[in-house]
């Protein structure tokens, strides 16, 4: 009886990685500088008008957010690359998370907008996390993630 086997040899296996690789790189991948619309943060700077209230470079934050309870701060979030050139999002909106919802609240300006109101709620302190999503709305992905923000809110 015969027996065949198949044994690729190394054209057939280098074809297979090529093809793989091209699959690959169509993906998004992760905010490659001079890929269209989707520059790669690492840092950002929060903005209450023309006051930066937070710098945040790589892991070091400088600054914090204060505000009083019942007070209200319109901010606006520029992510920055690692040159501190703000970093153009297309199809990219902001996420903030804060640690207590209950000591201070968000709320974006809508999709696309790297702004929004932050509310002081009741006094104490939490953190904030802001996050340059890239994709649709509800169902994106973290191109950026900045460390813990503090948010003091006084009586």
């Amino acid at each position: 009886m015969l027996e065949f086997r198949y044994c690729p040899g190394p054209r057939s296996r280098m074809l297979a990685f090529l093809m793989l690789s091209s699959v690959v790189s169509v993906g998004c991948n992760g905010g490659v500088s001079g890929h269209e619309g989707h520059g790669e943060a690492e840092g950002l700077a929060v903005r209450d008008g023309a006051d930066t209230l937070v710098d945040v470079d790589g892991q070091d934050v400088t600054g914090q957010i204060t505000l009083s309870v019942d007070g209200e701060l319109e901010l606006t979030v520029d992510f920055l690359d690692h040159d501190g050139d703000v970093v153009e999002g297309h199809d990219s909106y902001l996420e903030v998370e804060l640690a207590d919802p209950l000591i201070a609240g968000w709320e974006d300006h809508g999709a696309e907008s790297y702004g929004g109101h932050l509310t002081g709620l009741t006094a104490g302190s939490t953190t904030a996390v802001f996050r340059m999503m890239h994709g649709v709305p509800g169902s994106g992905h973290a191109d950026y993630v900045s460390p813990d923000v503090v948010v003091e809110v006084t009586p």
